[in-house]
C-alpha cells in the first residue's frame, strides 16, 4: 500500500509540474486595455489562473513573442525595441530594458539562451530582399554587444525562432528561409525551405531533443492544411511531414511561435480565429516520439459591444535547457528503480510505454522508449 501511495504521489507531482504552459491575453473593456499571462491546464485547455501584466507602469502593454529564460526563471517579451521580463513564479516582479536600437525598426523576435539575450530584426531593402540582423544584447540594460547581419530573399510569409542547447544553435525561420547561427562559433548557414510559395508558409520553428521541426501551412484543395515537418539540421531538407488535424479549417491560423513541453515531449502551437465564433481557439499538441496529436479547446473569447478578449502567444516554462542540466546530473547517478504507469517494476529497456525512472540521487523523470 505504501508503494502504491508513493507512486500515486509521483504521478500527482508529475501532473502538477506539467502545467507549465501560458498564453498571453488582452482585454478591452470600454476602451480600458489590460493584459494577462493565463496559465493553461495542459490536459483540458482550461484557464487555471490569470496574472495581470504590468510594464513601465502600464497594464495596456500586450507582450509579443514571449520566451522563457531558465537561468533567471523569467519570461521575456518585447514591444518595439523595449524588452520586458517577468518573474515566472508570481509575475509581480518585472523590469524593462532596451531602446538602444532605432525605434523605427522594432524587433521581430527575441531569444534568451544560456543566460544570453538575443533579438532579431528584419528590414526590407528592395522587393523580396530582406536584411536580417541578429543582435546580442546586454541582458541588464539592453545595450548592443554584437551584431550579425545577412540578406535573404523572401517569397512567402512565416517567421519563428528557437534554440538548441545541445548544438548551441539559434534557428530562425523568415519567409521561406531557415537560418542557423551557432552562438559559440558565430557560424551562419542559410537554407531555402522546399515548396514555399504565396500559398505555402512556414510559421514557426522549434528545436527539441536534438531534432528540428517547423510548422507548415498551405491552401491546397480549397482549404487550409496544417503540417508539422521535421527538418534536417545540416541541409535544411524536409525529412518527414506529419499532417495535423484536418478539422482545423480556413478560420484557423498559427497564432504564435511553437513551444516544446519537455516533460511530455510535445510540441504545442496556438490556432486562433475570430472571438465572435465559438470554439475558435485551439492548442494543438504533438508528441514527437509517439506522433499522437491532442487538441485543447481554450475557453471561448468574449466579444460584446463593450468587452473583447483576444489570445495572442504561447510560452512554456518547461525548459529543455533545464532538461539538459538534469540529464547531465542524472547521467552521473545510477538508476535505482523503473516503474510503469501501474506502479509495477519493469526493465529499463521496456518499449512503447511511459516509464518512471528513479535515480540514486533522488531525481525522477518520465521516459518513452520507442522501438
Amino acid at each position: 500500500m505504501k508503494k502504491i501511495y508513493c507512486f500515486g504521489l509521483i504521478l500527482f507531482t508529475v501532473a502538477l509540474s506539467s502545467q507549465k504552459l501560458f498564453i498571453t491575453k488582452s482585454v478591452n473593456d470600454n476602451s480600458n486595455l489590460s493584459s494577462y499571462f493565463s496559465k493553461i491546464n495542459t490536459t483540458d485547455g482550461s484557464i487555471m489562473a490569470d496574472f495581470p501584466i504590468t510594464a513601465d507602469g502600464s497594464s495596456s502593454v500586450l507582450p509579443r513573442g514571449p520566451v522563457y529564460g531558465s537561468q533567471t526563471n523569467s519570461i521575456y517579451s518585447f514591444k518595439g525595441t523595449r524588452i520586458f521580463s517577468y518573474n515566472a513564479d508570481n509575475f509581480l516582479e518585472y523590469a524593462s530594458i532596451g531602446g538602444s536600437v532605432d525605434f523605427l525598426y522594432p524587433y521581430d523576435q527575441i531569444i534568451f539562451v544560456k543566460n544570453r539575450l538575443f533579438a532579431m530584426r528584419s528590414y526590407n531593402t528592395n522587393g523580396f530582399n530582406y536584411e536580417l540582423t541578429l543582435f546580442e544584447l546586454n541582458k541588464d540594460d539592453g545595450s548592443v554587444i554584437y551584431t550579425h547581419t545577412w540578406t535573404v530573399v523572401v517569397g512567402t510569409n512565416g517567421w519563428g525562432s528557437s534554440f538548441s542547447p545541445i548544438t548551441n544553435e539559434i534557428f530562425i525561420v523568415f519567409g521561406n528561409n531557415l537560418s542557423k547561427y551557432n552562438i559559440i562559433t558565430q557560424e551562419l548557414n542559410v537554407f531555402t525551405l522546399p515548396g514555399a510559395n504565396f500559398s505555402t508558409s512556414y510559421p514557426g520553428v522549434i528545436a527539441a531533443q536534438g531534432r528540428l521541426f517547423a510548422r507548415k501551412k498551405d491552401f491546397a484543395n480549397g482549404q487550409s492544411n496544417n503540417y508539422l515537418v521535421e527538418i534536417d539540421r545540416q541541409t535544411g531538407a524536409v525529412m518527414e511531414t506529419n499532417t495535423l488535424n484536418p478539422a482545423i479549417g480556413n478560420l484557423y491560423y498559427p497564432g504564435s511561435q511553437l513551444v516544446f513541453l519537455k516533460e511530455t515531449k510535445e510540441i504545442a502551437c496556438l490556432y486562433y480565429g475570430s472571438p465572435s465564433f465559438p470554439n475558435e481557439n485551439i492548442i494543438v499538441k504533438y508528441n514527437i516520439d509517439t506522433s499522437v496529436e491532442t487538441l485543447l479547446h481554450l475557453p471561448t473569447e468574449i466579444a460584446t459591444s463593450t468587452l473583447t478578449e483576444n489570445y495572442a502567444s504561447l510560452v512554456s516554462v518547461d525548459s529543455e535547457e533545464l532538461a539538459l542540466d538534469e540529464f547531465v546530473q542524472n547521467s552521473n547517478s545510477k538508476i535505482s528503480a523503473v516503474y510503469n504507469l501501474l506502479g509495477q517494476s519493469v526493465p529499463i529497456d521496456t518499449y512503447n510505454q511511459i516509464l518512471i525512472v528513479e535515480y540514486e540521487n533522488g531525481a525522477r523523470e518520465k521516459i518513452f522508449n520507442s522501438k
